[in-house]
């Protein structure tokens, strides 16, 4: 259970700063 919650708290860091690396792009 651990283990897959951290993966999920990885993978929205990670869609968190393509966000961010979009936004600062356009």
């Amino acid at each position: 259970m651990a283990e897959s919650k951290r993966e999920a708290t990885c993978m929205q860091a990670f869609i968190n700063s393509s966000l961010l690396s979009m936004d600062r792009s356009s």
